[in-house]
């Protein structure tokens, strides 16, 4: 019932009217908020930013319970300096609380005598408001903090993150959010337009259904339809299926997903194939026989290696007589950012007696992502795409199995196996650094390779505070990329110079580890500092090739300043085209046979890192290459190992030491590989195929069991003859009927066991598939 207060002329007049004509009005805004709007606790407004790194402002607002609109109308500003975490990071709430306050204390006179008209001064409120007050609630410092626990008469606006040294991150908390009319219609609007695309469709599916239900009562099992799909599949892999196959499976052995590494005797290695595993084993990281090699320069920051050079200037704009007016750095939006830098991308050589190709090798392309860590390029988990993959063999002697082009090289021939990862860096991120503060970013374009080490700034006015971060990244689409940073560095603020024109020895140095350019593409370099410090300037005509962007509220803008930073990028001139370092020695008491090398690993077209070996007391160095006969046969204890580097004074490739893995083997004469159990339905036939690659029947050996029951017999099948008469592809076929399984069996197990006369020559197996009757 809507209710006013009616006045007339010579009408008495009481206190309570005057109260009415606020309570009326209270009332039926309270009953409009409720019924129209909402019952619920919603909050609107409170504008959030951040004027430091520790410092949230939040602006005025509404908070609304059970359709009571109490209002914080003035800015309220929070230091979480105090609340900072020692070690980790802990989350804190911005809850509101509703009160209702009595305000605007006067002293107003009373009657306290009709007859006389005597009055007594009292001090009262004039005014009843509902205040919203805004509140912190802390969480507790984790390394996986959790959000507070709030009170039940509290509502939380937004959520903030605190580290260490600042403010992190800053979430709304939208699920509380008081929507507007006209959002909502805005919403409705969108929902709406949907509706009118799939509407009669949505309709009309429960009268599919219906028919869908009808059409297929009556037919097979589920189980059969999916025992069918998995025969098309395995149809597709090449199969030469027989009628009455109930059910079939197989595995090419490209990684050892359906092997039970587990199994007790398991002794097997799976690379593109089933191998013979080693019996003894060295693995150690590359490392440098003299750690004072001079002839090569070691990073301290990562352990990238590259031969010995001198710094010159690549890139500069430094033009002392054109100087424009120094850039204030704090006059910028204060941000935080994350740096992703990426890892480098890697090789990976192996060579040894047992690195025989196999035809499996070709179906890499087949799949979209490979885990090399359990696959071909095992190091540190790396993924990446190697689409077109092709391999061939066709004798044992080395002949070109390698494909090559934007997404990668695998090469497997006799003896020599190599894996590249596409490009020079790839978007696996190694190290993750948040930096805080204003930044100025400029870009650049490259026009031939070079090693990046410093970035020279002329630094006019040094602030009081703050470091200078700079980060070397790509750009996407002419626009920096933080998620694409190659090398990053950051010079102190003891170390910041104040420029003095003409004096080289003033220019600010940020040291960078080993950024490498590449022509045709554009970069671009990320000052950021939480000083105010002012760096020189130069005309856009003396640099037009560059773009200047700067932070602010809403990213990384172009900036309207007509200028470009002065700065002088300086990179490695190398003083050989080839150099040759000796390595530490690759040893191993049972003697080596094979040599599995995989690093991080940067190279162009017009450089390259090859490895060569020695057998120790002879002075043939061998490379490591595909045309190499390796001084492996007779099984040296000692290998002596060196690199040799070939490039141009622009360019020469580098290695990472750090992180890198060399291991030598010497291959066993045994192995037995098992496999996961196949779940088939129950049978008492099996039949077993195996494809066998430079198989020798008179020292090869290999027998197959399926749950520890023996087969029959095999019969032998033979596929190719090696130009050497002897070895051969062989497809062996394996069988169990109700002699061998004298009880009906639903899960497969198979156990292959090998055997060899001499580790310098072995056999793979290339290939399984198995079917039941």
């Amino acid at each position: 019932m809507q209710k006013q207060v009616l006045f007339r002329e010579r009408q008495e007049l009481l206190a309570e009217d005057f109260n009415n004509l606020q309570g009326f009005a209270r009332n039926e805004f309270d009953t409009i908020a409720a019924e129209l709007l909402t019952t619920d606790r919603k909050w609107r407004g409170f504008d959030v930013t951040q004027p430091s790194e520790t410092t949230l402002a939040v602006g005025p607002g509404s908070y609304y319970v059970s359709g009571q609109r109490y209002a914080m109308e003035v800015s309220v500003t929070f230091n979480f300096l105090v609340n900072l975490p020692v070690l980790t990071q802990r989350w804190v709430g911005l809850v509101l609380r509703a009160n209702d306050i009595d305000t605007d204390i006067q002293n107003r006179d009373f009657l306290i005598d009709v007859d006389t008209g005597d009055a007594e001064p009292s001090s009262v409120a004039m005014q009843s408001a509902r205040v919203a007050s805004l509140a912190v609630v802390l969480g507790t410092e984790a390394a996986a903090p959790t959000y507070p626990i709030l009170n039940a008469d509290q509502i939380v606006i937004g959520w903030v993150l605190l580290g260490t040294s600042g403010i992190v991150t800053y979430r709304s908390a939208t699920e509380y959010y008081a929507a507007s009319i006209p959002e909502l219609d805005l919403r409705l609007k969108d929902q709406e337009a949907v509706q009118s695309v799939i509407g009669d469709q949505v309709a009309t599916i429960r009268t599919d259904l219906s028919g869908v239900a009808a059409s297929v009562n009556g037919l097979v099992p589920r189980w059969v339809v999916e025992s069918m799909a998995s025969d098309i599949a395995l149809l597709k892999e090449r199969l030469e299926l027989e009628s009455g196959y109930a059910a079939y499976g197989g595995d090419r052995f490209l990684d050892d997903e359906e092997s039970d590494t587990d199994g007790v005797s398991y002794a097997a290695e799976v690379q593109d194939g089933v191998r013979f595993p080693f019996s003894s084993v060295a693995e150690s990281e590359l490392e440098l026989e003299n750690p004072n090699e001079n002839r090569v320069h070691v990073s301290n920051q990562s352990g990238f290696m590259i031969p010995a050079f001198n710094s010159v200037a690549r890139l500069s704009t430094r033009n002392e007589d054109t100087t424009a007016n120094p850039l204030p750095l704090s006059q910028y939006e204060f941000a935080t950012t994350t740096y992703k830098v990426m890892q480098r991308s890697a090789m990976r050589i192996r060579a040894g007696a047992g690195r025989t190709p196999t035809r499996n090798a070709r179906f890499w392309a087949e799949r979209p992502e490979i885990e090399y860590r359990r696959a071909t390029f095992i190091h540190d988990g790396r993924t990446y795409v190697v689409p077109d993959a092709y391999y061939e063999t066709t004798s044992l002697t080395p002949n070109p199995a390698e494909q090559s082009g934007l997404s990668g090289t695998i090469a497997r021939l006799e003896g020599y196996w190599y894996d590249e990862e596409p490009g020079f860096s790839q978007e696996m991120v190694i190290d993750e650094q948040i930096v805080s503060g204003t930044e100025v970013v400029q870009t650049f374009a490259s026009g031939q390779y070079g090693w990046v080490i410093r970035v020279d700034l002329m630094v006019t006015e040094k602030g009081p505070a703050g470091d200078i971060t700079v980060a070397l990244m790509e750009t996407r689409d002419g626009l920096p990329d933080p998620d694409r940073v190659i090398t990053i560095g950051t010079c102190t603020h003891a170390n910041i110079k104040t420029w003095v024109p003409g004096n080289f020895e003033t220019y600010t140095t940020v040291f960078l580890d080993r950024g490498l350019l590449q022509p045709g593409k554009r970069y671009a370099f990320a000052i950021r500092s939480s000083g105010s410090h002012k760096i020189a300037m130069v005309p856009d005509d003396e640099f037009p090739d560059g773009a200047l962007y700067v932070s602010t509220a809403s990213g990384l803008e172009l900036a309207d300043t007509q200028t470009q930073v002065m700065f002088e990028l300086r990179t490695c001139e190398f003083k050989k085209t080839t150099e040759v370092v000796r390595m530490k020695d690759l040893s191993l008491p049972a003697g080596i046979n094979d040599i599995d090398i995989c690093a991080s690993y940067v190279h162009s077209p017009d450089g390259s890192i090859i490895p060569e070996i020695r057998r120790q007391g002879t002075s043939e160095w061998v490379p490591l290459t595909k045309a190499a006969a390796l001084p492996l046969s007779t099984q040296p204890i000692t290998v002596n190992l060196r690199l040799r580097f070939v490039g141009t004074k622009d360019f020469m490739p580098g290695i990472q030491l750090n992180g890198s893995r060399v291991q030598v083997g010497k291959l066993g004469t045994a192995m037995t590989w098992i496999s996961e159990a196949y779940t088939v339905p129950s049978t008492q036939v099996v039949k077993a195929k195996v494809v066998l690659e430079h198989f020798k029947a008179a020292d090869h050996a290999l027998s197959m069991t399926v749950n520890d029951n023996a087969a029959a017999g095999y019969e032998d099948r033979v596929l190719e003859t090696a130009a050497d008469g002897v070895h051969k592809r062989v497809e062996r076929t394996f069988s169990w009927t109700a002699t061998e399984i004298t009880s009906a069996i639903s899960a497969l197990t198979f156990k292959m066991t090998g055997s060899v006369v001499a580790t310098a020559d072995v056999f793979a197996v290339e290939e399984m598939t198995y079917q039941t009757f």
